[in-house]
């Protein structure tokens, strides 16, 4: 019998293979383009992972664009959160739009407003953003990378518990009130005494939350946002601002304090912070559990559920506060479970290595489904390199390893690695500030003190050193403030403490840079006489000080004598 030729025998074979490819190349492209942040594409998700993460549970998203809003439907994870156009499509701007504005002012809290450029001519006069500045403020904005229209959104807050007509020039807080919170942060209304648009416009708010163990929860730092041209109200004197909601945050009262700063950290001279009881309801841990998936898991049962940092920034010489949450599958004894920490750094450097217990002393079994919340603190050290520093786990039962595996990944390990911090480099402050008192005083191997600013009231003296660092200090040194009998030679009354309030450890200082350091004396029980005022540095653990010159001649006692107090 006559063969068919080969061309046609695989024809139809090839034919399907050729379609196929096709087909998964067309599904593949779709879903990089949808799913791949590293596609250069307008940045339409992580504008809504930002307002999901932020929104509270009576909020609002408008979209000017109605054809942009369809990509945030694809990508939006909350159901809580309802999502509109304005103006409805494909109609045009109108008093109607105007209406349902005043209808959304009386339902919801804030409204995310995300823009566009009027390219449809539907809302060419801007109607929907000029009524959101005439009738809400400015709370938040953020904005992406975007090639074919604007990828940005602001967050107007619309309802108000009061609006006074402050005309005092000292910005004061007066009240903090909670106002609502959302699946990832708590939002609290502020009152504060004077006009708001009287701060700089890198005006930043830090937020601590502080619990009955007088542990630090939250420790937050964001830009206060206010804008002069949106204020025909009058002055600006109440304002929202929210921080991140700790996973297994318990309901109960904590204390709320509440300062507002320049963005480096330094305050602002003309505000006054201020702290307030803050009331937390009791669904908020048990709410958790369910939304929350384990990060890590333990071939025991455990999960690490969260590795969480107050600041998610913190600089050279710091301690690091981390709250560390704990949930198992089973029931479970504890009372022989410990961990290790190793904190590494972007060059490989082991910085802390550390160990605990996940759990507190008084409990010893932990339940199926419950969260533990445990703290721990590492200190990084004062050369800290700037970079991204990365936590590392292991989870033991006694002497035993548990491994254990992070996510998605099938294969366990004695390590996983969860949680990450940025160490940033301390402004350098290469300008002298102004003292009253200039010095010639030379500490070896360190640098100059360069003058100090003394301040006395009945019960109270404040010296300001001002050092200028000339070298990297070899050693961990404290600075001192002593007042001293002239007659004994006594130390009547001291503080030493490391430099800038525990802040700036010499290790860390650079050579150049000028470091304020401020040291205060309670004076109250000292007996009336004259004493001396002296003030150095010394190494903690064996009180050795530095060889000392003033105006060129050597200090027996290796410190600087400023001068004497009479009480």
């Amino acid at each position: 019998r006559p063969q068919r030729p080969v061309a046609k025998n695989i024809a139809v074979p090839l034919g399907l293979v050729g379609l196929a490819l096709t087909l998964t190349a067309a599904v593949t492209s779709l879903y990089t383009l949808w799913n791949d942040p590293t596609v250069a594409k307008d940045n339409v998700r992580e504008l809504v992972r930002y307002i999901e993460d932020r929104a509270g549970t009576n909020d609002l998203v408008v979209y000017n664009d109605a054809i942009l809003m369809l990509s945030h439907e694809h990508y939006m994870e909350r159901d809580d959160l309802p999502v509109v156009p304005l103006p409805y499509y494909p109609y045009v701007a109108t008093g109607g739009t105007i209406d349902n504005l005043n209808r959304f002012q009386g339902e919801y809290e804030r409204i995310w407003y995300v823009p566009s450029p009027p390219d449809d001519g539907r809302d060419e006069t801007r109607m929907v953003h000029t009524w959101l500045l005439e009738n809400g403020q400015v709370i938040d904005e953020q904005a992406y990378d975007g090639k074919a229209t604007m990828v940005r959104v602001e967050a107007f807050q619309t309802q108000f518990a009061s609006l006074s007509a402050a005309t005092e020039s000292q910005i004061q807080l007066k009240n903090i009130e909670l106002a609502s919170i959302g699946p990832n942060r708590i939002w609290i209304n502020t009152q504060w005494s004077g006009d708001l648009r009287q701060l700089p416009p890198d005006t930043e708010a830090i937020i601590e939350l502080k619990g009955a163990d007088d542990w630090n929860w939250v420790r937050h730092q964001s830009p206060v946002l206010h804008t002069v041209d949106q204020s025909e109200r009058g002055a600006v004197s109440q304002i929202q601002l929210d921080f991140p909601r700790p996973l297994g945050l318990n309901g109960g009262s904590y204390q709320l304090r509440v300062d507002l700063v320049l963005k480096d950290g330094s305050p602002l001279a003309q505000t006054e912070g201020g702290s307030t009881n803050l009331d937390l309801p009791s669904y908020l841990a048990r709410e958790l559990i369910v939304s929350t998936s384990p990060t890590a898991r333990f071939e025991n049962g455990v999960a690490l559920k969260a590795v969480e940092i107050p600041d998610l920034q913190i600089r050279p010489g710091h301690f690091l506060p981390t709250h560390v949450v704990w949930q198992t599958e089973n029931n479970i004894d504890v009372s022989n479970l410990s961990y290790k920490l190793q904190i590494f750094g972007p060059d490989g450097r082991l910085v802390a290595d550390q160990s605990g217990n996940p759990a507190t002393d008084w409990v010893n079994a932990w339940s199926p489904d419950q969260l533990y919340r445990d703290h721990t603190e590492a200190l990084f050290p004062a050369d800290a390199q700037p970079g991204i520093y990365e936590f590392r786990w292991q989870l033991l039962e006694g002497d035993t390893v548990v491994p254990g595996r992070q996510g998605w990944w099938p294969f366990g390990s004695d390590w996983v690695t969860l949680g990450s911090v940025e160490v940033v480099p301390w402004p350098f402050v290469d300008t002298a500030p102004a003292v009253d008192v200039p010095l010639d005083a030379t500490f070896d191997t360190i640098g100059r003190l360069h003058g100090y600013t003394q301040t006395e009231t009945q019960d109270r003296l404040t010296v300001e050193m001002v050092w200028q660092v000339e070298q990297v200090p070899a050693e961990f040194y404290v600075s001192f403030l002593h007042l001293i009998d002239p007659a004994t030679g006594d130390i009547v009354a001291q503080r030493a403490w490391i430099p800038a309030d525990g802040l700036r450890p010499t290790t860390g200082w650079r050579p150049g840079e000028f470091i304020s350091d401020t040291h205060s004396l309670d004076l109250a029980e000292l007996p009336a006489g004259t004493y001396d005022i002296a003030l150095g540095l010394y190494v903690p653990n064996t009180f050795q000080r530095p060889a000392v010159t003033l105006n060129g001649a050597e200090q027996v006692a290796r410190e600087v004598v400023i001068g004497r107090l009479k009480k």
